[in-house]
């Protein structure tokens, strides 16, 4: 499964309304991207974290930046390609938290400038193309990111892409995809 694909099905499960997109995303980006920092500082810092669940946090991060794209009428995959600037030389988790932080907190800030300096635009529901370019290459950097924290744990971003699709495919058709936590 690429991306282009997780997307098309990802964005299925969507339960917020249209009017609220943008911001609803971007709070899920840096919530998800909050909660995955939390999982891997927890792995690092000795505690027992069930590595199917750190790898659940870095599928929802990516459900997120899925919505993103969708939401503003991009392709995940080629996002992430026409934007990637973000580096990884050798294996150094410390530094990929760090991007994690950094990419999605840009990510929001972005969006805050946006809404507060084209809020004509933002209240038709267009993101802005002053912000555009920059929000896509933290959303395409947070993926390399994510990615990689994924790979440090010996897990493999396409594998959690797929479970994360059957996750949310068994939420909807059960009706629970409204709530929180990792077991509904």
């Amino acid at each position: 499964m690429n991306l282009n694909e997780y997307q098309k099905l990802a964005i299925t499960t969507k339960i917020y309304d249209d009017s609220v997109a943008i911001p609803y995303v971007v709070l899920g980006i840096v919530g998800e991207s909050a909660e995955l920092y939390a999982k891997v500082t927890e792995k690092l810092d000795g505690g027992d974290v069930d590595l199917g669940l750190l790898g659940k946090e870095c599928a929802d991060v990516v459900w997120y930046l899925a919505a993103w794209a969708d939401e503003n009428g991009l392709l995940l995959k080629d996002l992430i390609i026409e934007n990637l600037t973000y580096e990884h030389v050798m294996v150094d988790l410390k530094r990929d938290l760090q991007a994690l932080v950094m990419y999605s907190g840009q990510i929001a800030e972005y969006s805050k400038k946006a809404r507060r300096d084209d809020f004509e635009d933002i209240s038709k529901g267009i993101y802005p193309a002053s912000k555009m370019a920059k929000t896509n290459e933290a959303v395409a950097n947070l993926y390399r990111a994510t990615s990689f924290i994924a790979g440090s744990f010996g897990l493999a971003m396409q594998d959690l892409l797929i479970e994360n699709v059957e996750k949310l495919k068994s939420r909807a058709e059960r009706g629970v995809l409204g709530g929180s936590g990792d077991k509904r």
